[in-house]
């Protein structure tokens, strides 16, 4: 085995053995953030896999830059 054959391979030791999520479609309620409670799964674009994120919006005033 190589070094990169190692890299490549999932650590399984990370790995929750008694939740396998394989064939399920994940939502919000099958992952939750253990460190925040707000967090929600999102995706930036199609091709992308959905994280768990926190997403603020924010609205700027145009003449002086400030976040309102």
């Amino acid at each position: 085995m190589t070094e990169t054959d190692l890299m490549s391979r999932p650590n399984r030791q990370n790995r929750n053995a008694e939740v396998d999520f394989r064939g399920e479609k994940r939502s919000n309620a099958t992952h939750a953030s253990t460190t925040d409670p707000d967090a929600r799964l999102y995706k930036k674009s199609p091709g992308t896999g959905a994280l768990l994120c926190f997403i603020g919006h924010a609205l700027m005033e145009n003449r002086s830059g400030l976040i309102v």
